[in-house]
């Protein structure tokens, strides 16, 4: 089994938070603010939270009632506004405290300034403990974690953005992967794509700067701390982190994905992870809500197969669960005595809850294949594939892709915004379109100006956008053909993303050194590390002054290295500057099986705004980067 990530974390806030703080009382309160809460509901329920002796369960913000006779823990990212309120809540006047004292537990390193305030104020007689925990990030799954940001694409691609604050978010981000790291034990190589030296975009990618700037953090972390430091000196199994940048692949996010996970994202309305629908009932439709996480046994199983696989399997899964009823029903018939129908009446709320289980995702399917067919998906997937392979489905050179994507603009089922994707893809394969041509096509689409703004925006990617007369299309760089696993019998689904050759190249040892240079030491013939020396950092680096150390830090669980012991070869993580996809973090778990090692994904979303960086790109580039900064969250 890979080192599970989800796992990990739920022990590390077991152990080293929850029940680490014993009070003579049993009972203890816990209070969190919107940060730390995704943390904690991303790994616990309610339910097993309470089953801590804790009595409940409070964001700080919210007015509440204060438990004077109770101890409580403050979970609480390192934030002016959580510091400012902790302190509230522990006023000079006696007896006029929300709780009896106070256990701190921060995300990450809490800034020397909040610090001090803290050391200032009348709530510093009634703390407790204080500890930093180094968990600024969130388990999406059990192999991909977001340290989300989600004003991060703003303030890194943005031209409005100045170059201090790029490097202030850079920073931040670096921050945040350094509690990854440190988390689960590991000081990774560093290697980040630069990207093709002949580019002559203006706009190039980010990762030099954020593997400079973790280099510098995790640098700082070994040299306070021992346990730390002895990773980095470890000569066997010492994990690489790719630091990736979107720019290396922009067809992923653009192009329609089959398989159930990322169609139901991409396809119906998914609030978070919960699933809304309706079902049949006695006194009519009543609602019903699925949640789709790990603990969803049909969602594991079916998440990352082709939607047309999921819905036979679905319909044979509920089939052998009516078969199942029926012959608990007739059990319960013949039953012989009070035991034998006790067993079977035990059974009935497990029937019941796998029904309606089956029932969602049948309406899942149903609901995706619908919009499927309704939205003309199969005709726009077939031009997408061409564009993006270069190739027809019988392997001919496809030289016929304007003349296939026009009619699909004049399509009225056709929705506006597949109608850009299909524009947008068209523009990144030729490398920037004539601007009478470009005018052209949107006119022909009928897309609205200020979505159409989306296609030049693209620039800021370091895509060309606007192409002089005479000047040839790009060339693609050649790499071995690959195909997916059923794209003979799937031909919607014949492209493979560039992350796949990307791992491929890696594992083989062929990844270009120019393209993804390392930074830091790497490991020399026989595998060790080699101290050769940072890579000078670019002149727009800033140091800032650490301040976990001075605090008691811990970097690590014992837990946590226990969980790591069992592991098969070197590690691999992937972190994309610039989101993530559901096609790509299908890869990493396919590779991880066929390659029986560890791989993990990471980037700086999360599911509020979606996994599929598709929404990203087209909210940040289609309504221009001053109106995403405006809607955004921190």
């Amino acid at each position: 089994m890979p080192t599970n990530l989800k796992q990990i974390v739920q022990k590390r806030l077991l152990d080293d938070m929850i029940r680490r703080v014993q009070p003579s009382g049993r009972w203890k309160v816990l209070i969190v603010d919107p940060v730390s809460m995704k943390i904690l509901t991303s790994v616990l329920n309610t339910f097993q939270i309470l089953e801590e002796n804790v009595t409940t369960i409070e964001l700080i913000s919210k007015k509440r009632q204060p438990y004077r006779q109770q101890e409580a823990i403050y979970f609480m990212a390192p934030l002016p506004e959580s510091v400012n309120l902790f302190i509230q809540e522990f006023p000079g006047s006696m007896g006029q405290q929300m709780y009896k004292c106070a256990h701190m537990f921060f995300t990450s390193s809490l800034p020397q300034e909040l610090f001090d305030k803290i050391l200032k104020s009348s709530s510093r007689h009634l703390i407790k403990s204080f500890t930093e925990l180094n968990l600024d990030f969130i388990p999406l799954e059990a192999q991909a974690f977001s340290v989300l940001s989600t004003q991060s694409f703003y303030r890194l691609y943005s031209p409005e953005v100045s170059r201090d604050d790029v490097q202030r978010e850079i920073e931040r981000i670096a921050s945040k992967l350094s509690t990854f790291m440190a988390t689960i034990g590991e000081y990774p190589y560093i290697r980040c794509y630069e990207g093709p030296k002949d580019t002559e975009s203006q706009h190039g990618p980010k990762t030099p700067l954020l593997g400079a700037e973790l280099h510098r953090q995790l640098e700082t972390l070994v040299k306070n701390d021992s346990d730390f430091a002895a990773l980095k000196e470890s000569n066997t199994d010492r994990p690489t982190l790719l630091i990736l940048d979107r720019m290396f692949d922009l067809t992923a996010p653009l192009i329609h994905e089959f398989t159930y996970q990322a169609m139901v994202n991409d396809l119906l309305d998914i609030d978070g992870s919960t699933y809304k629908f309706q079902l049949d009932g006695p006194n009519g439709p009543e609602d019903k809500e699925v949640v789709l996480d790990e603990e969803d046994h049909l969602w594991m199983e079916l998440r990352h197969r082709h939607i047309a696989e999921c819905i036979n399997d679905i319909t044979a899964s509920f089939k052998k669960l009516t078969e199942n009823k029926a012959a608990g029903a007739d059990a319960g018939q013949k039953a012989g005595n009070l035991n034998d129908l006790r067993d079977v009446v035990t059974q009935l709320p497990q029937y019941m809850k796998e029904k309606d289980l089956h029932s969602a995702h049948i309406s899942m399917a149903q609901d995706c294949m619908g919009l499927y067919s309704k939205l003309k998906i199969p005709d726009i997937a077939a031009v997408e594939q061409d564009i993006a392979t270069g190739e027809t489905q019988d392997g001919r050179p496809a030289k016929s892709v304007l003349g296939d994507l026009v009619p699909l603009l004049d399509e009225q089922e056709v929705q506006t915004m597949d109608k850009l994707r299909l524009l947008m893809l068209y523009l990144i394969d030729r490398g920037g379109l004539l601007q009478e041509d470009r005018t052209k096509l949107v006119a022909h689409a009928q897309i609205p100006p200020d979505m159409a703004t989306a296609m030049t925006n693209l620039e800021f990617m370091g895509v060309p956008v606007t192409k002089e007369p005479g000047q040839k299309d790009r060339k693609k760089p050649k790499r071995k053909k690959k195909t997916n696993k059923g794209a003979e019998e799937f031909a919607l689904s014949r492209h493979v993303i560039n992350l796949r050759y990307v791992i491929d190249e890696f594992v083989d040892g062929v990844l270009d050194m120019k393209e993804y240079p390392f930074y830091g030491d790497q490991p020399n013939a026989n595998g060790s590390g080699v101290p050769t020396g940072p890579k000078a950092p670019p002149s727009t680096l800033r140091g800032t002054k650490p301040s976990w150390q001075k605090k008691g830090t811990t970097t690590g669980s014992t837990s946590s290295k226990q969980e790591l012991a069992s592991r098969k070869g070197a590690k691999l993580f992937i972190f994309i500057v610039g989101g993530m996809t559901f096609s790509e973090i299908r890869n990493i778990y396919e590779l991880s099986d066929t390659l029986n090692r560890d791989i993990f994904i990471g980037t700086y979303h999360g599911r509020d705004i979606s996994l599929a960086i598709t929404q990203i790109l087209h909210e940040a580039l289609i309504f221009g980067f001053s109106r995403f900064n405006s809607n955004m969250g921190p």
